[in-house]
């Protein structure tokens, strides 16, 4: 920790410092014109600027009044690093539904209860499609932060959730739930984001977190919180192959005893979750039955009567109509839903009985008797739709959906896209009412002017029940889909979005993508994007080989649209192409790759490529292109053509980009084909960056094959591996006789980084194999370094092991200097019964008292008072005169009851009253001139002193 004055932190939380060169405005008054430029804060004339002059950086401390300014400076950033989907919108949605489920079923249910109330039990809800789980999950989250509200101390509950969604594949990944749920409760921790700004800054926010990652950043941050509420909704909508990983991770959360969590999952009846969660020790579960909810249902649907303008005309025939659909639904919502959606179209009594006496009793034969009401010569339209409804990557806007119709469907080998065959706005909605639902953008209306549908609005199926039924099995549920008229299949679904997509940018070979044209093809992006996605998931490729091979001409407008298209959230107009064979292998596209090999392509060629992991351009081989992107059957066909196993510029060789990827089949294949084992790149060789990446088995691979575990570039091996955490990565080098006293660049040691990022056990193992507990690198010691970052457990273990307590780090700074400075209060405590020396200065003469003051640490200047901290030190400025200017109240409270001198001279600004007077704090110096601070000159009051300042500031603007 360096000085206030100084610091040069990335980004840090707790005490946040976010270096700028100038801070244009900093605490200048409304009005005033800062000396830097812009305008100023509250209470002045731009003197902001030049104190930040002085200090050079923004120091924002971890207090009430800078919350709101943390949460920004951090979460703008935070979010896009993690880029999870936010449940927020969802919620807020499910909450502001006119008719919902009071729920009282449920918040009456003793089980229920007794999860609220006692942590290390899990609660299951089970119901079957249509039986309102979701409604259900917001009620008790919205229940959950109302109980959040009414405490005393909100810091003491912490709530996070997650909704899956069948109809977004980002909804549908359990590390995004992961990400959005450590964003949650980092919000909510007592230093807001500090465990993922650790995270963030190790790796640079150049990767995010995998799976095992999140799961470590989850447990540290539930075990800074109180009482904590998880909420995962719709687990079986998550998708197939994360299935095993989500019991995967409410199998381990739930092993969590010593955490005071509580977990809530809701889901349809599944084998899987059957069987995992039944293994559990503490396991509650609730079956939503067809009684379960029937009141709720019957409350639904009365207040649905009432709402409904359609449905007014038949008042006297309420009482009967909810008596009907009471039990037709049979505990469903989403049935009772489409029910009453029926006897909109009733317009005599007649009418309104006969279609009571022939609601369907299940929601597959309703919706079956939607589809038969379509018109026959459109259903093959509504087919194709409903594929991409079902299959497509991601939400589909009306406009792009509209767009996957427009085509010449006779030749079958070649649809040919024809705007003039796009349908009339939005009637497709109609024909698939009840199944579809459709969502405005950007807070508008669905409708334009004219009352349209707007083409930018989302459509998707109205319920995960209708893709339930779309995709069943035909052979077990052979009367359901006898009575449907459309069938809907994966293989089928995947075979016309690949022709379709392939197709649609083939228009622009005699139509070319521009700018200005854009605008007319709303599909032309997913196209671009997803062709290739839909077509490795076709079983035979070679079916489309002929229009694939048309896309893929150099020079032609269709591959120049593909180049445009292909890669960023926006279309690239530059004139970059890259080579067919590069793209080929970076999107895994076998087939391509043998026809551009066969028709002559240069298999060594080096073209400037895109990597699909890190959205950064390279100039490598097409071998290296499939090796980072773990194109297996793609980089034996290349090493058959010919291609140098060795390759590379000076980035990274195949085997390199493998083993940082982890694709330890690929690095058989280059290491049998005679890969260079200890080749170096920018980043490092493969066994750095295997070891950095923590793949222990590629690790081993490596080193079978010689791999040089000594090689220095940043980091050896063993740092990677330590600092990451790695700990049998760094046993097994250890065994293999890896240097435990190299240092980096930085003159860290391996243990140095293990300590840093608070891995107890590989620090323990680094110190049992010998690591110098006490060498000094260019942060601190190891004991520094663990204070530093409030590393209790790592920290402890040090000392019993011997660690100097005392010992200053090349920057002047003690163990308790770097704890007190960061509020890391137990760390303080123990430091002090370790017989830290809580007087000791720095170079720059700050104690420990001085830090904790200027950063806002009130229970660490309490502590250190209570151990004899010098209360009056003023080598530099005095604790009371830097908690003065940062506008530490009750700080400032604390040190004038215990006897600071309120006149004491020293520092930057002169006495406590002028910091408080620099920092506009009109309450501290009020609070001073009550404990006799003499102001200055001959003026008596705040206001007195900053208008001749004022003054004064403004002369010396002029001269």
């Amino acid at each position: 920790m360096e000085d206030p004055s100084n610091s040069h932190e990335v980004m840090t939380s707790g005490s946040i410092q976010i270096n700028v060169e100038r801070m244009m405005g900093g605490t200048g008054g409304p009005g005033g014109q800062a000396t830097h430029g812009g305008t100023g804060g509250t209470g002045g004339h731009g003197h902001g600027a030049r104190i930040i002059d002085r200090a050079q950086n923004v120091i924002i401390h971890n207090h009430s009044d800078a919350n709101q300014i943390l949460d920004t400076a951090l979460e703008a950033k935070l979010e896009k690093w993690l880029d999870a989907p936010d449940p927020k919108e969802k919620q807020s949605r499910f909450c502001g539904l006119e008719n919902r489920s009071p729920c009282t079923w449920l918040f009456d249910d003793t089980r229920f209860i007794l999860w609220r109330n006692n942590s290390g039990e899990l609660l299951w809800i089970e119901g079957a499609s249509g039986t309102g789980k979701t409604i259900v999950s917001s009620m008790i989250i919205e229940q959950l932060f109302k109980d959040q509200a009414s405490h005393n101390n909100i810091d003491s509950t912490a709530v996070a959730y997650f909704y899956f969604d069948f109809t977004d594949l980002g909804r549908q990944s359990v590390e995004n739930a992961l990400r959005r749920l450590v964003l949650q409760l980092s919000h909510q921790s007592p230093v807001p984001y500090a465990t993922l700004v650790q995270h963030y800054n190790s790796c640079k926010g150049q990767t995010v977190p995998t799976y095992l990652e999140l799961l470590i950043i989850l447990e540290k941050l539930l075990r800074t919180l109180g009482r904590t509420y998880l909420v995962l909704d719709a687990l079986d909508e998550c998708k197939t192959e994360d299935q095993d990983r989500v019991v995967d991770l409410i199998h381990k959360i739930s092993g969590w005893s010593d955490i005071q969590l509580h977990v809530l999952v809701t889901s349809q009846p599944r084998d899987v979750f059957e069987k995992t969660f039944l293994s559990l020790k503490k396991l509650s579960r609730i079956r939503i039955q067809a009684d379960t909810a029937s009141d709720d249902i019957r409350l639904y649907i009365s207040n649905e009567l009432v709402s409904k303008s359609e449905l007014q005309i038949w008042k006297p025939e309420w009482g009967q109509i909810t008596n009907y659909i009471t039990q037709k639904s049979a505990g469903m919502f989403r049935l009772a839903y489409c029910l009453l959606e029926q006897l909109k179209e009733c317009v005599r009594l007649y009418d309104l009985q006969e279609a009571l006496d022939s609601l369907p009793d299940n929601l597959h034969d309703l919706y079956a008797r939607s589809l038969r009401s379509i018109p026959k010569k459109h259903l093959s339209d509504v087919q194709r739709l409903l594929h991409w409804l079902v299959f497509s990557e991601w939400p589909l806007t009306l406009a792009e959906l509209e767009d996957t119709i427009a085509f010449d469907f006779s030749n079958s080998e070649h649809y040919a896209f024809d705007p003039h065959r796009r349908p009339k706005r939005g009637i497709f909605v109609k024909w698939l009412s009840g199944l579809v639902s459709i969502e405005s953008a950007w807070q508008k209306s669905i409708l334009d002017s004219d009352g349209f549908y707007r083409g930018e609005c989302t459509v998707s199926l109205a319920h995960s029940s209708v893709q339930d039924y779309l995709l069943l099995d035909q052979e077990k549920h052979p009367s359901s889909c006898n009575s449907c008229p459309i069938h809907v299949t994966e293989e089928a679904a995947h075979r016309l979005m690949t022709q379709i997509c392939v197709c649609y940018l083939l228009h622009f070979a005699d139509h070319p993508l521009n700018p200005e044209t854009f605008a007319n093809y709303p599909l032309a992006m997913y196209a671009a994007r997803n062709w290739r996605h839909h077509l490795l998931r076709c079983h035979d490729q070679t079916a489309f080989l002929n229009l694939t091979t048309q896309l893929l001409e150099v020079g032609s407008g269709q591959y120049t649209a593909l180049n445009q298209l292909s890669w960023g959230p926006y279309p690239d107009w530059s004139d970059t192409v890259y080579a067919p064979l590069h793209l080929c292998a970076v999107l895994g596209y076998i087939e391509g790759v043998r026809f551009l090999l066969d028709g002559g392509a240069d298999v060594n060629a080096m073209s400037r490529c895109l990597s699909v992991f890190h959205r950064s351009h390279m100039h490598n081989t097409a071998l290296q292109a499939a090796s980072a992107n773990g194109h297996l059957a793609i980089v034996r066909l290349l090493l058959e053509k010919g291609a140098d196993v060795n390759a590379g510029d000076r980035s990274a060789t195949a085997l390199q980009l493998a083993s940082r990827h982890g694709h330890i089949e690929i690095i058989r294949l280059l290491l049998e084909n005679r890969a260079d084992v200890n080749a170096k790149g920018e980043e490092g060789t493969a066994m750095q960056l295997a070891s950095k990446n923590g793949h222990l088995e590629i690790v081993h691979l490596l080193l079978e094959k010689g791999a040089d575990i000594h090689t220095m570039g940043d980091d050896s091996a063993l740092l990677f591996a330590s600092k990451g955490g790695h700990f049998e990565i760094v046993q097994l080098l250890l065994k293999n006789g890896a240097d435990i006293t190299a240092m980096d660049k930085r003159n860290h040691t391996a243990l140095q980084w293990a300590s840093w990022h608070g891995h107890l056990e590989t620090a323990r193992l680094l110190v049992e194999k010998g690591a110098d507990i006490n060498v000094v690198g260019g942060n601190g010691t190891a004991l520094q370094l663990a204070s530093k970052e409030g590393h209790i457990k790592v920290v402890h273990f040090l000392l019993e092991e011997g660690a100097d307590v005392n010992a200053m780090s090349e920057r002047d700074y003690s163990a308790l200097q770097e704890a007190s400075a960061k509020g890391h209060l137990e760390v303080v405590c123990l430091l002090l019964e370790k017989g830290a020396e809580v007087n000791a200065t720095n170079e720059r003469n700050y104690s420990a008292l001085q830090l904790a003051s200027w950063y806002g640490h009130l229970d660490c200047v309490r502590l250190l008072l209570e151990n004899g901290a010098n209360i009056n030190v003023s080598n530099g400025d005095t604790p009371l005169q830097l908690a003065s200017e940062e506008g530490r109240l009750e700080i400032v409270k604390l040190l004038l009851e215990v006897g600071a001198d309120v006149n004491a001279q020293a520092g930057r600004y002169g006495t406590a009253w002028q910091s408080a007077s620099w920092g506009h704090h009109t309450d501290i110096a009020n609070l001073l001139l009550e404990h006799g601070a003499i102001p200055v000159g001959e003026t008596t009051s705040w206001e007195e002193w900053l208008t001749s300042f004022s003054d004064y500031d403004s002369e010396s603007d002029e001269e």
